[in-house]
């Protein structure tokens, strides 16, 4: 079982040790939903790509692993990791890659406190600060509302009407699920 995940439904008999442990679980899944209500939670660097990419394989919505990232941050819980967020070099090649940072991931558990997202997000912006960046933009798809990158001072600057990235003659890997979409840029200058 993966460190952040939640135990599987179906759990062996309490006189197995196996038992002991699922129903262990189970408490701690219960707890961890009544820590988001009462308890802190703090943000950590996370420097496994491997226990990243398997937390945005299974909970990011429409995107899943990364190749490569500048940073990644997490918020944890006493419990388990609930939240991710990966910044990277903007996948634009026309942008600065010196003075612009990309969000290219965020992805939160369901029972996340309601402002980890821009919590996340304002992380994020003064580590890039301290990088000496002076701008952070991500991307959301057509129906995402921005209100985390809004709360995290965000503010829409731009849009695209979707399509791929692939040119002929440039050969661009592009996301299946989402490549055709229209999105909006939001960006905050540092």
């Amino acid at each position: 079982m993966k460190a952040w995940a939640d135990p599987e439904p179906e759990l062996p008999p309490l006189r197995t040790p196996e038992g002991q442990r699922a129903r262990l679980d189970v408490i701690l899944r219960g707890l961890r939903g009544m820590q988001a209500e009462h308890h802190p939670t703090a943000i950590e660097p996370l420097r496994s790509r491997e226990l990243v990419n398997d937390f945005l394989e299974d909970v990011h919505g429409h995107a899943g692993a990364v190749a490569g990232w500048r940073f990644a941050i997490g918020l944890r819980d006493r419990v388990s990791l609930v939240g991710v967020l990966v910044a990277g070099r903007a996948v634009a090649p026309a942008t600065d890659p010196d003075s612009v940072l990309e969000v290219t991931r965020l992805a939160l558990l369901d029972n996340a406190p309601p402002n980890s997202a821009s919590r996340l997000l304002g992380a994020a912006c003064r580590a890039a600060k301290a990088m000496g960046y002076r701008v952070v933009q991500s991307w959301l798809l057509e129906g995402e509302e921005g209100t985390a990158y809004r709360a995290a001072g965000f503010r829409p600057a731009g849009e695209t009407p979707g399509g791929r990235r692939s040119r002929p003659g440039k050969p661009r890997r592009d996301d299946p699920r989402n490549a055709d979409l229209p999105k909006t840029r939001w960006e905050r200058v540092l």
